[in-house]
This record gives structure tokens, sequence and C-alpha cells, in this order.
């Protein structure tokens, strides 16, 4: 049940709307004159006495729009075309001369904060997601559990009878709660107020081979990369799709549609006609793109004529630096990555219309910091260093043909990434809610960006705004912006990281300095000071204390406090240098090494070589997240299990790389395929699709890359677990 405040004062007194007949009804009150009286029951429907009032479907006011919010992942604001970057995106283009550009919205530095800040209109601490839900804490700005308190967005649409759906990525779901078993509280479907969802729960995801849910039931796709699948098409026929069935059976009803494809997050795959178009456009490097970029976008007018383009920190290289043997790897990087991005906005333009080896199949690749860099043109920093504007300020489009008389305007007052669900609201003429499902809910802490639609000039109402992320953090007030980075995103080992009381701060003045090209430390300390005390007031409002810049503490579930999936002894966890937590490092002789490779013991690497030559090595994969999961064991000898021909392997000497596979697959609804027994060296499974990574898994790209310096320092990581030869059990589910 959803309890609203009156339309036209929006207080936050509870009262309940008139028109919401079909729910419930309230418990009599005779002082209340809105309560109905007590009336004759009649024993026959046909008594002429029967008197019952309609039922009255609750409805959004008149003239409620449809809304199609797209979010483009890892796209800073010198990326597309639209606001001068080398990407070309002509349907965004499209989209912003028959509407408004935003050129002062912002972030939070990092994906999934965004996304749950996006999704409720609360800061990220607010809502618990400091960062990534891979990094939660016990803390409560950091837990990655969302507050009953604060309702998402689309469970207010649609408790005002609102159509809504998600299709994409959705990386809220706490780890602990990531499984096809639930709990589904924070999945799109479950609780997060989306009556459908289509997609993928977690970081990235193949986009050749996606894992997929369908609610939270897994799926397969519907084909595969030799048959052209590509899962930005796939979310974007799924959306069409479901956009044309809701008009057709609801043609009354508005919806609310969020589109969040894995696009342009890694890793970058595009069919490589899409990344070819790009050839030889980024031979120049960076340092280059990033002047062209610069200059096209004072052309466009979405930077001020007196802005500056910042300079290259030295953390970032050179192009000129870059070993010659290397650029071309480097540039194809960049076209693929332009490719991407190209081949998102086509796919987004279909949805809007309803209302060498890089990008392919056998890559999982991602881009140079250097490219990144440029596509933050023309700001400092990237993504993670929250409170710099190249971590946080990206380009945002708003079409709305019958609600903006303006057409191609450009709008400069600061918004947050937090002000576009008060904005919805009120462009559906919905207030906040003050209860959802009986549950009295805080405020939405961003403001409605509608104000700005017919008024250019109007001043900006979103003056006050804490930024944080790793400890990397600062403030913007009334145009003037403090800020200090506190770490370097990249640098993940070694290197010292200062006490935060240690930390440098900059200072700007955004009212005349755009890019915050000017430090102005120097000239108005007092200013600074009283920067500096209002973000510790707003941390401390919005749950950002502790201030938490751990790394490989945050990846252990037992020393950051949350609960973890995959349960079982573990390795100790190591802290940054390497040393143990708590404890000696432990060695094991017999070690669990999940489906990439991974392994939580210092020497892992070398085991998987001994493996290779022969020696004795289990390996388990647990549940894969998000699919039919598997156990796969493999060992140079297993004794007493029966292959596909009834054979026994006992007894069976097997060199270690053509060892033997035992699989058990299970399919779903309780289902379980054949137990068999494999040689790796006998060809792949008949309907594999990559019969290359037939060893290794379909999915474990991603992970092998992104953990390889985790590898290399023996980090102990979240899954993992070590069974004794006697607690091995191939017959259990995955």
């Amino acid at each position: 049940m959803l309890l609203r405040a009156p339309p036209i004062s929006f207080t936050r007194e509870s009262q309940e709307d008139t028109r919401h007949e079909s729910r419930p009804p309230r418990p009599l009150d005779a002082a209340d004159p809105r309560s109905p009286l007590p009336g004759l029951t009649t024993y026959d429907a046909k008594d002429p006495d029967t008197q019952y009032p309609p039922i009255e479907p609750l409805r959004p006011p008149a003239g409620a729009p449809n809304v199609l919010d797209t979010l483009i992942d890892d796209a800073g604001y010198g990326a597309s075309s639209v606001f001068g970057g080398p990407c070309a995106t002509p349907h965004a283009e499209k989209l912003a001369a028959g509407g408004l550009s935003f050129n002062r919205i912002h972030t939070t530095a990092l994906c999934t904060p965004t996304r749950q800040s996006l999704l409720t209109g609360r800061n990220h601490h607010s809502v618990g997601m400091g960062s990534i839900t891979e990094t939660a804490t016990s803390a409560p700005g950091n837990s990655s559990v969302r507050p009953n308190t604060k309702a998402p967005l689309a469970m207010t649409l649609k408790l005002n009878d609102y159509s809504t759906a998600q299709l994409g990525k959705c990386h809220e779901v706490p780890v602990w709660q990531s499984s096809p078993m639930g709990p589904f509280d924070a999945w799109p479907s479950g609780g997060g107020g989306f009556e459908t969802f289509y997609g993928f729960i977690g970081g990235e995801n193949n986009q050749w081979d996606p894992a997929l849910y369908n609610g939270t039931t897994p799926v397969e796709p519907p084909a595969t990369p030799e048959e052209g699948y590509h899962l930005t098409e796939d979310l974007a026929d799924h959306a069409c799709d479901w956009i044309r069935a809701q008009k057709s059976l609801m043609p009354d009803k508005p919806f609310f549609v969020y589109f969040a494809p894995g696009a342009t997050h890694a890793p970058h795959h595009v069919p490589k006609e899409w990344a070819d178009k790009y050839a030889g456009t980024s031979a120049d490097g960076w340092d280059v793109q990033r002047e062209r970029t610069f200059a096209k976008q004072k052309e466009l007018g979405v930077v001020p004529g007196d802005a500056l383009l910042t300079p290259r920190h030295a953390e970032i290289p050179a192009w000129d630096d870059m070993p010659a043997a290397l650029k071309p790897a480097l540039e194809r990087e960049m076209e693929v990555y332009a490719g991407f991005m190209e081949h998102t906005d086509h796919h987004v333009g279909r949805v809007a219309a309803k209302t060498a080896e890089f990008g392919s199949p056998s890559s999982y690749n991602h881009y140079a910091v250097g490219w990144a860099w440029a596509m933050d043109t023309p700001f400092q920093w990237t993504k993670q260093v929250a409170p710099h504007w190249g971590g946080t300020r990206n380009g945002t489009i708003v079409h709305w043909p019958t609600g903006i008389a303006e057409k191609g305007g450009l709008r400069q007052q600061f918004t947050h990434c937090i002000d576009i669900a008060p904005t919805i609201l009120e462009a559906a003429g919905l207030p906040e809610p003050t209860m959802v499902n009986g549950v009295q809910q805080t405020p939405m802490e961003g403001v409605s960006m509608l104000y700005t639609f017919d008024d250019q000039a109007a001043a900006e109402r979103h003056d006050l705004q804490y930024f944080e992320m790793f400890g990397n953090r600062g403030l913007y007030y009334k145009g003037w912006s403090a800020v200090t980075k506190h770490r370097t995103p990249w640098v993940l080992v070694g290197g010292e990281i200062p006490a935060f009381d240690d930390d440098v701060w900059e200072l700007y003045d955004g009212r005349t300095d755009f890019s915050q090209a000017r430090n102005l430390v120097a000239e108005n300390p007092q200013m600074l000071a009283k920067l500096q005390r209002l973000w510790l007031i707003e941390a401390t409002k919005y749950n950002v204390l502790p201030i938490d810049d751990r790394g490989v503490e945050r990846a252990t579930p037992e020393v950051a406090g949350r609960p973890t999936l995959i349960r079982g002894e573990q390795p100790a966890p190591l802290r940054r240098d390497g040393s143990a937590v708590g404890e000696q490092r432990r060695q094991h002789q017999e070690q669990v090494v999940l489906g990439d490779g991974r392994t939580g013991h210092p020497r892992g690497r070398r085991q998987r070589r001994d493996h290779r030559a022969g020696g004795p090595v289990r390996r388990l994969e647990p549940l894969r997240l998000g699919r039919p999961g598997s156990v796969r064991v493999q060992r140079a000898r297993h004794p007493g299990v029966q292959d596909r021909g009834g054979g026994s392997a006992a007894g069976r000497d097997v060199p270690g790389a053509d060892g033997i596979r035992l699989r058990r697959r299970w399919a779903g609804q309780g289902r379980r395929r054949d137990l068999v027994l494999r040689r790796k060296a006998g060809g792949h499974r008949p309907g594999r699709r990559h019969p290359g990574h037939d060893f290794l898994g379909r999915r474990d790209h991603r992970r092998r890359l992104r953990n390889r310096h985790r590898r290399r320092l023996g980090l102990h990581h979240e899954g993992q677990q070590v069974h004794r030869p006697d607690q091995l059990d191939a017959d259990r589910p995955g």
C-alpha cells in the first residue's frame, strides 16, 4: 500500500489518496468523514438493495509521461560526439537537437553507487552503496543494503499504476544475495519495483555470451556469437518488444523503462565492422585526441569559451612515451571503444524510436588509462576520482517533445544523478511517497530538475553536494569546489597512500573555471576551510564515515564484515603489503581453484604449471552466478567413475594437460543432466560455443584478467574454499 502526501502542499504528513479504491479498505473511523458507513449485506446478489461501489483502479495524473531512462556505462564527458567526443552518436545528437543538453550533471564516480542514487533519488552512502557491492563492509554507508525507508523510484511509479521494466545491467544486488536462490529483495523484479527484468546481475558481462536472467530465472542467450548474437542488440529487442506489448495491452497506462546496457563498460565487445569504421582515427594518441575534443567542445558550446584544458597528470603516461610496438594495439583499443559506443547509440536509438581480435568473441579487452582520460576531456582524472569532474561530470540529454518547448537548448545549472528520480516524479505529477508498503520513508535527497526545462537562466537549486569514493573526496557549494585525490585508482599494489589528514586539497571557482584548471587554495584558504568543514558535516549526515580506502581487506568478506555466498575454510586474508591479516599465511597441499584459475595460495600459478605437467591438482568450480551451475573436478587419476560408455576410469593414468573431467550440470528447476566423464583433449562438447575455452570455462575471461595481479600476490578472493580429499563430493550441485 502506498500513502502519499497531497499533491499541492507536498507535505510529509501521511494521508491516503481517496482514489485508491482498489486498495485494501481503511479501518472504519467515525471521526473521519471519508470513512464509509457499514451498509446492508444482502443474502442474494440479485436483491435490489445490493449495492457496492465500483472498483476503480488507480491511475496516475492525467498527462503523466512515458519515461525511458537510458544509462550508458563508463562514458566520459568527452566521449560522445554530442559533447564533442570522437565517438559518433547520431541518435543522441538527434535527441539533443529536439530537447535539452545538461553539461553540469554529476555522478558518483563509480557505476554501482551512481545506479543506486539514480534509482532512489538519494546519495549513495544513504542507500548503503558507498562503492561497489563486491567491496561492501558492515558500515551502514558501505553495506550494499538499501534501507526499506528509501524505496526506489520504480516502486513508487508501479504503485501509482505505471508499467515498469528494467533491461540490462543490475549491479545493486548484495553479493551474498546474487544466486538464483535469492533472496530477491534487492533484485529489480523482487523489491526493486520493476515488473519485468531481463539482463544480468553484476558489474560486467560477456557481450557475446552473457549470463542472463529473465526475472529471477537463469536463461540462455537466444543465439550464439556465430549466429550473430550480441547482448546490446538482444536487450534492445526485448525493450522494443516490451514497449510494443505494453502499449497494445495497456494503452492508457504510462510506462517507465530503465534501459542500462552493459556498454560501454568492459569488455569492449562489438562486431568488427563497427570498430573498423574508426581505423586510423586514433593514430595520434590520447594527448592529441584531448586537444581535438576540447576544440570541438568549444565549437559546439558545451564548454564555455573561457574554459581551459587541464594538463595531463604524471600518473597518466604520455602517448609519445609509449613503445612503438605497442601503439598499434593501443590504437585498436580506442577504435573498438568508439565502435562500441556508436553500436550502443544505434540500438538505443531503436528503443527510443519505439517511444583485428580486439572486440571479438575470443577477447575480453579494455583500454588504456590514457584513452579513459581523453574521453573525460576537458577535465582532470577519470572514473573513481570522485571530486574531480573527470570522474563525475557527464553529459546528459533530456528529450520530452510535449514537455519541453525549447529545442536544442543547453542547461548549465549544477545537477546530480540523485536529481533524476524527483524530476520524473514531478513530471508525472506524483509527490514523493511518505509511506511505502507500511514503511515510513525518508525524503529524497535530490532536487527536481524540472524548473530548468522552461527557464535557461533559472538559479540553480542543487547548490550543495558531497563526493567520496575510496577516500577521494570533495564538496561542491554554490559554484565552489574543494577536492582532494587520496589515491590513484589504477595503482593497486605498492605506492604510498597518505593518511587522510595528510591529503592535499585543491580549490576551484566553478563560476569562472568550468574545467577545474585554476587552483585557488593560495588565494582563498578561508573558503577551502569552509568547504572542508561542510564536507565533514555532509559526510556525517549521509553515512560517509568512516572513510574507507582499503583494497584487499574490503575484497575479503571476513574482514569487511559482509556475508559470502560460498562458505568454507578459506586462506587467511592479506593486507596491502602481502602480510597475513590476523594469522600467518597458510600453505595448503590441496587448493581449490576457481574455473578461471584463481587461487588464494601464494603459489597458485606454480600449482597450475605443475598440473599441466601432469601433477594431481583438483579443480572445483562453484555455482556460476547467473547461470545454471556446474561442478567440475579434474585430477590425474579418478578411480571408480563410469564414463559415457560404461567403462571404469579406475587406474587410468592421464597426463594433466589431457586430464579427465568429471562434470555435472544442474539445469534450472532441479533437473540434472547425466554425469559424464570425458577427456579434454578429445575435442570440445558438441554445441559448446568456445572450444578454445573448454578447460577454463565459458565466461572466465573477465575474472581471469581482472584478478591477474591478485593471483600474482596470492590474494584471497571471495568464493574460494578448501576441500580435503574426503570432502570432495562430485555429486552435489554447483
